[in-house]
């Protein structure tokens, strides 16, 4: 018997002491600490195998942590991430909260949109939030549109199309930014309960 019972010794993952040679079974009973177990059997030559590759399985087990860690710290901040994301779709200075599922999802759903806007995709709350903090000559208008056309032309002259109501701000002194009904309605929601500080 070369191993005295409280040896222990490591694997790629575990580690084990004994607890007994089995003369029976030429075989060592084993504590698992890793995985709680007892009345594990290994034969004398796998000990060997472990123990003379200790600071090689060391080596890889100290590799094997960093790695997780990175992994670890990498899933960490995907739902940081995520957690942020869901946070900005939902957030919008209580606009929503009386509202129904069904209008609350149509709603975000709107608000939510991306676009590109002057170099940066941006969704258009968050684009409605940068222009009202930023300037403080925002006007909102309805404009009732009746000069349409279509843009093809039918029997050389293009077709009138039917009188359209436009949603409007009117921001930097001469800017125009032409929004939807729910946009429009955000926009003078958060103006008139000022949940919005405006740069002064």
């Amino acid at each position: 018997m070369k191993y005295q019972k409280g040896f222990k010794f490591i694997d790629n993952r575990r580690v084990y002491e004994i607890i007994e040679f089995m003369e029976q079974f030429k075989m060592y009973r084993l504590r698992n600490f890793t995985d709680n177990k007892e009345n594990e059997l290994m034969k004398e030559s796998e000990i060997d195998s472990y123990v003379s590759r200790k600071e090689e399985i060391l080596a890889k087990r100290e590799k094997s942590k960093i790695f997780k860690e990175k992994q670890d710290a990498l899933i960490k901040a995907e739902q940081e991430k995520e957690l942020k994301e869901k946070q900005d779709y939902y957030f919008c200075y209580g606009y929503i909260d009386n509202k129904t599922d069904l209008q609350k999802g149509k709603i975000l759903k709107i608000l939510n949109i991306k676009e590109h806007f002057n170099g940066q995709y941006i969704s258009r709350k968050n684009l409605i939030h940068k222009l009202i903090h930023n300037y403080n000559d925002i006007e909102l208008e309805i404009y009732k549109n009746t000069n349409r056309y279509s843009k093809k032309r039918v029997c050389l002259t293009y077709k009138k199309l039917v009188d359209k109501i436009e949603y409007r701000i009117h921001y930097n002194k001469n800017h125009l930014l032409e929004v939807t009904k729910t946009e429009y309605s955000y926009i003078k929601y958060l103006i008139e309960t000022k949940r919005l500080q405006k740069t002064i």
